[in-house]
């Protein structure tokens, strides 16, 4: 390798080598760095920010202080009443029924917002934004819209849809497409009920909704209206709506938690990235990287790397936005967590990326501002008052 090139990616963070699991080096080969150079060729150097003073995360246990929790998949909670899917109800459930056994947390996947229109596409960490919730977790007959709505009440009632939900709950997979098509006819009732009942007469209701949309801000309005579009539709407000519906389920069950003395309470995940297709790609597309995909290298359990299709963030552009989404993205999953669970922690410090057209045996590592991330993360969780917990998937 030529000392330009290799002078060239320390100015910009990337490993022209890296040590593997079993100490051997392995030398990135010169073709896939420049590749990644040419993607990270407008990169500037930036004044790095001052971290706090005091860069601990919240503790919500003594130390040495040993709990237990179960961890789930939601999707895959049973119960009589769900349509084929875990939802949020069967969550709060799970939280009665672990509190009642001494349990400190209730870990659940991550909850994150999928792709509305594509229920096929129901991959939990290569979700559309981290920034909001998947609603195909609502729990359709706890949302209290349901209880005014003689619509959707006889719609579920109606003996050919009793039917089709007994087959989605006796399915031995998720039916995705049909608890996808069944959750959303009946929505669809429901906003219009509370679009002619509550918005139209400015009800607490509607002010509530109102409130949420104006804390939310921008981020909601650009997710909503992304789905919307997808869905060839012209109502982003119904896209609001479900939002909406989704965090104060979600909330509910946190209060839960809190009520019955639970240390911890809910224990979220957040995925590492989100899918280049998706709404959180679309509204900071510029924080992304276009040209390469996270993954990681060869090792005994892959041999063949592995290239995970997510667009990796630029830490250039984290950097000179103020870590701004890496931010919202921690506020809006610790706002109901005791604890979070930040998916390959390492991601702080280093990620493997592999640029387009090349094999994942071919990747990088990218260095990221470890210090700073760390700082934030620790600012938010004090915030929040909210445990993190770093999964410990990568080569150190």
């Amino acid at each position: 390798m030529s000392d330009d090139l290799e002078a060239r990616c320390a100015a910009l963070g990337i490993a022209p080598r890296y040590v593997d699991i079993e100490g051997r080096t392995h030398e990135v080969p010169a073709a896939a760095l420049r590749a990644l150079l040419e993607e990270l060729e407008d990169a500037r150097p930036v004044p790095a920010g001052s971290p706090p003073a005091d860069g601990a995360c919240w503790r919500a246990l003594a130390p040495g202080q040993r709990v237990w929790g179960p961890a789930v998949q939601l999707y895959a909670l049973r119960s009589a009443r769900n349509w084929g899917i875990g939802d949020f109800a069967d969550l709060a459930s799970l939280v009665d029924w672990a509190a009642g056994r001494g349990a400190a947390l209730v870990g659940v996947n991550p909850l994150h917002a999928l792709f509305a229109h594509e229920p096929m596409h129901c991959s939990p960490y290569s979700p559309s934004t981290r920034l909001f919730w998947n609603t195909l977790y609502l729990a359709v007959d706890r949302v209290p819209d349901f209880v005014e709505c003689e619509a959707a009440r006889a719609r579920v009632g109606a003996a050919e849809f009793r039917a089709q939900l007994a087959r989605l709950r006796e399915s031995p997979l998720v039916d995705y497409p049909g608890v996808a098509a069944a959750k959303s006819e009946v929505l669809h009732l429901l906003y219009a009920h509370f679009r002619d009942r509550h918005l139209a007469q400015d009800t607490p209701r509607a002010r509530a909704f109102a409130a949420f949309r104006r804390e939310r801000g921008d981020d909601l309005a650009q997710h909503a209206a992304w789905e919307a579009r997808s869905a060839g539709s012209a109502d982003a407000g119904y896209y609001e709506y479900l939002q909406w519906l989704a965090d104060a389920q979600i909330e509910e069950a946190a209060g839960r938690a809190r009520a019955l003395g639970m240390p911890i309470g809910l224990y979220l995940d957040v995925a590492v990235s989100v899918d280049r297709g998706g709404s959180e790609v679309a509204a900071n597309a510029a924080l992304f990287a276009r040209g390469a995909s996270l993954g990681a290298p060869p090792d005994d359990f892959n041999p063949r790397g592995q290239d995970w299709g997510l667009p990796p963030p630029r830490p250039d552009r984290m950097r000179a936005s103020g870590y701004a989404l890496f931010r919202r993205t921690l506020a809006a999953n610790m706002r109901h967590a005791g604890a979070i669970r930040i998916d390959h922690v390492m991601q702080l410090q280093r990620l493997y990326w592999v640029p387009a057209g090349f094999p994942a045996t071919e990747g990088a590592y990218v260095r990221y501002p470890l210090d700073e991330l760390v700082a934030v993360l620790a600012e938010e969780s004090r915030r929040h008052r909210c445990m993190v917990i770093g999964e410990d998937l990568g080569t150190v």
